[in-house]
């Protein structure tokens, strides 16, 4: 008997949106927050490398 379950859960999967969205229409959801990108489209957050943190120490000093 083969066992076909791997299989059609790998299909099922694979055919799952990658970014769901409630209709075509909506931006989605912020990644970072989860806040409706709808309501404001402008949203960001600053993303900052702790490699680079003393520098900007030393750029807000200046």
């Amino acid at each position: 008997m083969i066992d076909l379950e791997p299989a059609l859960i790998d299909a099922v999967v694979l055919e799952l949106p990658i970014r769901p969205l409630c209709n075509d229409d909506c931006l989605g959801l912020c990644a970072q927050c989860g806040i409706r990108l709808e309501e404001d489209p402008e949203h960001k957050h600053e993303i900052l490398d702790l490699r680079w943190s003393k520098l900007s120490q030393l750029k807000e000093e200046k």
